[in-house]
């Protein structure tokens, strides 16, 4: 089996079947770190994050994707991250609910014969693509809160790149201080990548306490009273393990052909408390209405509702993939899947083939018309200088 990942969240969430395929001895697993060879733009820092802590923990990491093995399964977050060759290929979500909507697309999705996911809501989407099997996440389990006293404790979790509102919301957290305590932890995009060195700067400042994404979620949720977020995924981590959550950006419609985000869906239900007026009395207002009695009720239940399988653990994922290691699954729509996906590759390089086409018939047109007008207009110089000489008093 050929395991892909790409960053330390995806390694967190498969360490516990990792270690125990690993002490059940029951299939070799290749560990491969996808490297996008950016050294430019903080992507390696990323990736030696995640290669130190895999080392730490004893694995061993797959140098060199060997062109000639074939592996029965492939499991691996995305698609285009695979160079090898399988005769199933496996995704596994990281986050236990998807937030962004354009990784539904089939350019994302559509190769997976299978997807180990954690929610009732992906697993209908994508079952489009695949076979769809709900587990647990692995990273995440029932919290017990930890008791203090003084202030309430917010844990603030930003995404990042363009959806994230960091500059904005970091400037009035301080302002709540005197009610609340800051808790931070970076996403592994703003704690490493160089576009996003100032947010991170941002964070440090307004935050009591600053962690950087090798920081176990599970034991943040357990220490705070809140969770805050704006389009980050950790907002369904929070209704996860059922810590209230409330959501603070200046847009959380961020759709796909149509598509909502379900953050969106749920802010309109009432079910998270949202606001897009980042200012100090709104976001008192959302994190009050987070932790009243009514709102917890209402996640709460969309947390059972999403989330139907929370205790099987990692013995539920070795379950489903042993069923494709002994290949005791329905082989004849694996066929048609793959035949599918081999009409759909050729018809990409059909359509390829004629846009090259279309750029080199272009290239033809514009060429001739542009000599078309230097034939003309050098005519017309002509027949003007002609006429322009018989006016003034010369005779041919």
């Amino acid at each position: 089996m050929a395991v892909i990942v790409q960053n330390i969240l995806q390694y967190y969430s498969l360490y516990p079947f990792l270690k125990l395929v690993q002490e059940k001895n029951y299939w070799k697993i290749d560990l491969y770190i996808f490297d996008p060879q950016d050294t430019e733009n903080g992507f390696s820092e990323i990736m030696e994050e995640l290669k130190q802590t895999v080392i730490k923990d004893g694995f061993t990491i797959a140098n060199k994707k060997n062109k000639n093995k074939k592996y029965k399964v492939c499991l691996s977050p995305y698609q285009d991250m695979v160079g090898i060759k399988y005769t199933y290929l496996i995704g596994y979500y990281y986050g236990s609910l998807c937030s962004k909507p354009f990784t539904f697309s089939p350019e994302l999705k559509s190769k997976f014969h299978g997807f180990l996911l954690h929610s009732n809501y992906d697993a209908d989407i994508l079952s489009i693509y695949g076979k769809t099997y709900v587990v647990p996440r692995l990273s995440l389990r029932e919290i017990q809160p930890k008791k203090h006293s003084g202030k309430k404790r917010l844990l603030y979790l930003p995404t990042y790149g363009k959806e994230s509102s960091i500059e904005a919301v970091t400037k009035i957290l301080p302002t709540i201080k005197n009610n609340y305590e800051i808790i931070v932890k970076s996403h592994h995009g703003t704690a490493h990548l160089k576009n996003e060195i100032n947010r991170k700067i941002d964070l440090k400042e307004i935050a009591d306490y600053y962690y950087e994404p090798t920081k176990s979620t599970q034991e943040l949720f357990e220490e705070a009273d809140i969770v805050l977020s704006d389009n980050s995924g950790a907002i369904f981590d929070a209704l996860y393990v059922k810590k209230p959550v409330c959501i603070l950006c200046d847009n959380i419609n961020n759709s796909f052909i149509g598509i909502s985000p379900l953050q969106k869906k749920l802010a309109d239900d009432g079910i998270i408390p949202y606001s897009d007026k980042i200012n100090t009395k709104e976001l008192l207002r959302i994190l009050q209405e987070a932790l009243s009695t009514k709102v917890i009720k209402k996640q709460n239940e969309e947390s059972d509702l999403l989330f139907p399988n929370k205790s099987t653990g990692a013995k539920e994922w070795v379950k489903i993939l042993k069923k494709y290691m002994d290949d005791d699954i329905n082989t004849d729509y694996i066929k048609i899947h793959d035949y599918l996906i081999t009409k759909q590759d050729l018809l990409k390089k059909e359509l390829n083939n004629a846009k090259q086409e279309e750029e080199r018939l272009l290239k033809i047109t514009n060429d001739l018309t542009s000599r078309l007008n230097i034939y003309n207009n050098g005519k017309l110089y002509k027949i003007a200088k002609k006429i322009y000489e018989v006016k003034n008093g010369k005779s041919y």
